[in-house]
């Protein structure tokens, strides 16, 4: 155990054998002399290099207005001891600068997020923070290194062979990744709970019992120029993540997925990777899966398609520009709503196959084979005010755009259109225009007019 308040410390080159944790502590440096000649051995994957913070709290659940400083808990035994920890919001850590009651803290710094509803989840802890590891090789560990509650740690060089877990990181903030080789681990990386973070240059090779990097409940992270080649399950795996940016990834001949989205995921980019060779799919959407942007990618010889968009409850992802060729179950398999896929290689557009335009009211008839429909409507505008005697009048109202996606299945044969009728201008003298009539697809979407 390392017990300091501070520091920095150099391990000269050898092969050091621990039996016990190397603990660490805030604001301490740690650094081998050469990263390929510097070795740690844990010997019996029983431990590893801990950076855990104290003092963990999660009872309850809470909600926080932007812009506020009181956080409001339900369910939660909050105590004045709390003072001075910080609180898991939103992505950031949050000092706690005073306590009111069982369920009602402040914290040092107004809320800078989107407001967090009655219901949300939360961390608080004693943390550990700025701390950096370099230059090393770790065998035979536990976790090669395991950081939680933890707040600016940073990585860099390491070489992390025959483990349990790579590297494991829970409920942390403002990390960095760079230049990490894991080899021959049951599971590559791990990180849960963890947001604003960077991992760049990274692999994960020959993975023997899980995936060469696992997401769970991770925002705003940017994963560039990294390597999962040959694991057991996916190169990568993410469940109930949202922002986050993959740029030139590869994932080859990985047993499962290349990427495999299992549930829950928004807001995804995919830009200019490899996912080629993999057991099953290139790209996998097994469950939510939303406003995923996939473009410029190759994605080929893959054992099943090359993207898979499985759930129909996957909404609104952008197929563009990717190279699709040899995939053995086809190109792309798309079971989701709004998808748009254009300009790929290998995979035909999902053009429209049929577009009806009313100007008028009429019937719209549902053509033969069609999968999904979108609509667009646009209520009729309200009617300007009457003339009043300086000779000017005000102008009606917009009517309202709507639109919708509908599966098939849920709309008529026939559907009755009706075109609302804009509003008639208000008596002279300064009287109010009519209102717009609405524009309307059958039962199923409604474009209201505008006021008068």
């Amino acid at each position: 155990m390392i017990k300091t308040t501070g520091g920095r410390i150099v391990l000269q080159n050898g092969t050091h054998s621990l039996s016990a944790d190397l603990v660490l502590y805030s604001s301490v440096y740690l650094e081998g002399e050469n990263s390929g000649s510097c070795i740690l051995d844990f010997q019996t994957n029983a431990y590893g290099i801990l950076v855990v913070g104290t003092n963990a709290y999660t009872t309850g659940t809470l909600s926080v207005s932007n812009n506020s400083t009181t956080v409001t808990g339900v369910g939660t035994t909050w105590t004045s001891a709390m003072v001075g920890r910080s609180i898991l919001l939103a992505g950031a850590w949050y000092t706690i600068s005073a306590r009111a009651s069982n369920t009602s803290i402040t914290i040092a710094a107004p809320f800078a997020s989107t407001t967090l509803p009655a219901g949300t989840t939360y961390t608080i802890a004693t943390l550990k923070k700025d701390i950096k590891i370099t230059d090393l090789t770790i065998k035979n560990a536990s976790s090669g290194i395991k950081f939680q509650y933890t707040n600016e740690t940073f990585f860099r060089d390491i070489d992390v062979q025959t483990s349990v877990i790579g590297i494991e990181g829970i409920d942390n903030a403002q990390s960095n990744m760079d230049e990490l080789d894991n080899l021959a681990n049951n599971i590559g990386i791990s990180l849960t709970n963890c947001h604003f973070f960077g991992i760049n240059t990274v692999g994960a090779v020959d993975i023997l019992a899980g995936s060469g990097l696992v997401l769970d409940s991770c925002t705003n992270m940017g994963i560039r120029a990294c390597f999962f080649l040959n694991s057991s399950v996916d190169g990568i795996n993410l469940t109930g993540c949202s922002n986050i940016n993959l740029s030139a990834v590869t994932c080859e001949e990985n047993a499962g997925q290349g990427i495999e989205f299992s549930s829950s995921n928004t807001n995804i980019a995919i830009m200019g990777g490899s996912y080629e060779s993999n057991g099953s799919d290139g790209i996998k959407l097994t469950g939510t899966t939303d406003n995923l942007q996939m473009i410029g990618n190759s994605v080929k010889n893959n054992g099943a398609y090359g993207i898979n968009i499985n759930a129909s409850d996957c909404d609104n992802n952008n197929i563009t520009g990717n190279n699709f060729l040899s995939n053995v179950s086809g190109a792309v398999n798309d079971s989701g709503t709004g998808t748009v896929i254009r300009g790929n290689v290998g995979a035909n557009d999902n053009n429209l196959m049929d577009v009806q335009t009313f100007t008028s009211s009429g019937t719209y008839t549902k053509p033969t084979g069609a999968t999904k429909i979108f609509v667009q409507l646009w209520g009729a505008g309200g009617g300007s005010g009457g003339v009043v005697t300086n000779g000017y009048s005000g102008g009606g109202g917009a009517g309202g755009y709507f639109e919708k996606w509908f599966e098939a299945g849920t709309v008529g044969a026939t559907e009755v259109i009706t075109i609302g009728v804009g509003g008639v201008a208000g008596a002279s003298g300064g009287g109010a225009g009519g209102t717009g009539g609405n524009s309307t697809f059958g039962s199923l979407l409604t474009g209201y007019g505008g006021a008068g």
